[in-house]
């Protein structure tokens, strides 16, 4: 993840030094990595532009070229930004199958306070369904991996005597998937629809006890 660097330096002795310029050219980048993210998710990564992105923050579009070689590098940089804001999964754990499926839920509840965030996914996961795009295997990556982490942890729960009566854990990990996503379009596509995750909890409810 990139960070803003500290306003000053103060890891020595002696007065404050002002901020150098890796500072300020780390700042810049964050910024218009921000202003890509806010324009990928309005408008997806083939109907943004680079001029638009430079028209969000007033800088010139041979300065963005000086930080990302092209829009391909900047979404790149847009997706890994996302993955630094993104609720950490690491406990789903299926040697604790009843608090995985809660922190799937709380997932949820994390997304509901970054719709920016959403509403990237969203935008471009339609798009990456295609084999050129620039972000389609990260995203083929990305559900393998979910399907086959939440997949174990309903094959947990199933041991555990916790898996609801004729649910299938592989079939229910893909429904799982599909649900996530599509409660979150649907948030994004209907913003007066609320608490998403008291939706997303509800249907989990519906397979497992917890």
């Amino acid at each position: 993840m990139i960070r803003a660097m500290p306003d000053d330096d103060t890891t020595g002795p002696g007065p404050r030094r002002r901020r150098g310029p890796y500072a300020k050219s780390a700042e810049r980048r964050r910024e218009i990595v921000e202003a890509a993210l806010h324009e990928f998710s309005e408008n997806g990564f083939r109907g943004a532009t680079m001029k638009a992105i430079t028209e969000r923050i007033g800088v010139t579009q041979p300065l963005i070229y000086s930080y990302f070689s092209s829009k391909e590098e900047l979404l790149t940089a847009v997706l890994e930004l996302r993955d630094d804001r993104g609720f950490d999964i690491s406990p789903l754990d299926p040697s604790r199958p009843v608090e995985s499926v809660r922190a799937l839920v709380e997932l949820m509840r994390h997304n509901e306070a970054h719709p920016g965030i959403v509403a990237l996914h969203c935008a471009i996961a339609g798009e990456a369904v295609t084999s050129g795009h620039p972000a389609h295997d990260s995203f083929r990556r990305r559900y393998v991996d979910a399907r086959t982490r939440i997949g174990a942890i309903l094959e947990a729960c199933r041991e555990a005597g916790r898996l609801r009566e004729g649910v299938d854990p592989q079939r229910a990990a893909r429904i799982v998937v599909a649900a996530m996503d599509g409660l979150q379009t649907q948030w994004i596509l209907e913003p007066e629809v609320e608490h998403l995750g008291d939706e997303f909890e509800a249907f989990m409810r519906t397979l497992v006890d917890f």
